[in-house]
């Protein structure tokens, strides 16, 4: 036989098989590096492909409404407790600030009016911003009326005075002391009080003090009455009086 027909010794096959093993192991470790032809493997294949986000900014709108029954001056409104805007009179309204779908916004009054003095109130003022302008907020102004007081002082006796104000709303006083009218008044308008009747038991004449003015924005406290009790002139007209004449007054008559 010739020599290449010997047998092979057992450490030669040994040394085949390692031979074979370690070229199996370099293969696979090339396929898995992707080292061969540049393809994807099949785990890259099943990988999930992520997408980019597409989400964007909320859109943004503004708060708007209308004033109804302004009067006064000075009237403020606040957003959010930050911006404020001026109204000078009845009408429409708009924040300058853009606010995003979703957000709170709030509308308040910073200041009431005043000249004359009034109340304000916000309806539909505060919510989640929609995906349009808000323009339903309502702002409410009404004028403040305020109490008309008096204060008698020298009465005597127990009936008679009554006191108007305005020429109307009477008012009976029966001892001194401080009085108020039935019906307020509203800012800015005038106040006039007057004796309507003086006191007959005894008679007596009562004069008004500070009792004109124009509502401000607080009740009225400063009027005064006082009331004293008339003088009249006694006239006596005597003849043949030959001696000194002794006249009494609200004495009483001999017997």
């Amino acid at each position: 036989m010739g020599a290449q027909d010997l047998p092979l010794s057992k450490s030669d096959t040994a040394k085949n098989v390692a031979k074979i093993l370690m070229l199996s192991a370099t293969l696979l470790a090339l396929g898995a590096c992707g080292g061969g032809g540049g393809g994807a493997s099949a785990s890259d294949a099943s990988a999930p492909v992520q997408e980019q986000s597409t989400a964007s900014t909320p859109a943004s709108f503004k708060v708007r409404g209308a004033v109804k029954g302004l009067l006064g001056s000075g009237l403020a409104l606040q957003l959010n407790g930050a911006e404020s805007i001026n109204v000078a009179a009845d009408g429409g309204f708009e924040f300058l600030a853009l606010i995003q779908t979703g957000a709170d916004y709030s509308v308040a009054i910073k200041t009431q009016p005043n000249a004359p003095t009034q109340t304000c109130t916000v309806n539909h003022g505060s919510g989640l911003m929609a995906s349009q302008d808000i323009s339903n907020v309502a702002v409410i102004c009404s004028t403040n009326s305020y109490n008309v007081s008096a204060e008698v002082s020298g009465l005597l006796g127990t009936g008679g005075l009554v006191l108007q104000n305005n020429a109307g709303d009477d008012l009976a006083v029966m001892e001194n002391g401080k009085f108020t009218f039935s019906m307020p008044v509203a800012s800015g308008a005038a106040y006039a009080i007057t004796v309507k009747a003086s006191p007959t038991g005894p008679v007596q004449q009562c004069s008004v003090f500070n009792g004109v003015g124009i509502i401000g924005g607080a009740d009225v406290q400063s009027a005064r009455i006082h009331c004293s009790v008339s003088s009249f002139n006694l006239g006596v007209t005597t003849t043949g009086l030959k001696g000194n004449l002794l006249v009494a007054v609200n004495s009483s008559s001999p017997s």
